[in-house]
């Protein structure tokens, strides 16, 4: 969510006249989160916060449009989705906002068959906005679910992590690079930095989870929801 607008403001000075700006920009922000997904995903591992069947029927879809859909950008009308994902973060984030502590929710789906296509739909926002797909797996494990906060989080990392490397490299493969430093349309200068900035950042970010508890952690996760609506309206 910080990513992209950094991007945007940043890869134009270094790729004056650079036409795909906005497609090197999602690219590389979604390379530079696999840095941190992926220690996030070593720590929920061993908290065993993750629920493998689900995070594998997450990924038959999510990896799908990781996979084949990076090669039809150009082609893509993003609005859409877009506007989908932005019902589905507002109803999310004021439930979780006004939602009474400690409640029991019920889960309202009884099998997984329903995540395979939710995944395909994870992985299509991901490629077109940027965004990795956590802002949607989190509240489908909650509310569709009925999921614990800690495990639908740990399930998400797990799931986000996979998808992220699938569409760096899909990315990476769909097209020549552009400028020095780059391999297809991910830029390594400014993606590195980015990554292992984040990796730093989800260190802190683990000592204060430890720390808090899970209304708590709702609130934080509420909070960045709302960036994310806010990010997306900004961009329709």
């Amino acid at each position: 969510m910080i990513f992209i607008p950094s991007l945007l403001f940043v890869l134009p000075h270094q790729l004056p006249g650079e036409t795909t700006i906005y497609f090197i920009a999602v690219a590389t922000s979604l390379f530079a989160a696999v840095f941190s997904s992926g220690g996030a995903f070593v720590n929920h591992l061993r908290a065993k916060n993750i629920d493998l069947r689900k995070a594998l029927f997450f990924l038959s879809g999510s990896l799908a449009a990781a996979i084949f859909l990076p090669q039809f950008m150009n082609g893509v009308d993003s609005t859409i989705p877009k506007f989908i994902l932005l019902l589905v973060l507002i109803v999310s984030a004021v439930k979780l906002l006004f939602e009474k502590q400690n409640v029991e929710r019920k889960a309202l789906f009884k099998n997984d068959y329903f995540l395979p296509a939710i995944g395909l739909f994870v992985g299509a926002i991901a490629v077109s906005t940027g965004i990795g797909g956590g802002v949607i797996v989190v509240p489908v494990l909650l509310f569709l679910y009925g999921m614990k906060i800690n495990k639908a989080i740990g399930t998400s990392v797990m799931v986000v992590m996979t998808t992220l490397i699938a569409i760096s490299i899909s990315y990476a493969l769909s097209s020549e690079g552009h400028g020095t430093g780059s391999i297809g349309y991910l830029n390594l200068h400014a993606g590195i930095p980015l990554g292992v900035g984040a990796v730093v950042g989800s260190r802190v970010g683990k000592l204060l989870m430890n720390k808090l508890s899970a209304s708590v952690i709702k609130k934080i996760f509420s909070l960045f929801l709302l960036i994310a609506i806010i990010k997306i309206i900004l961009s329709l």
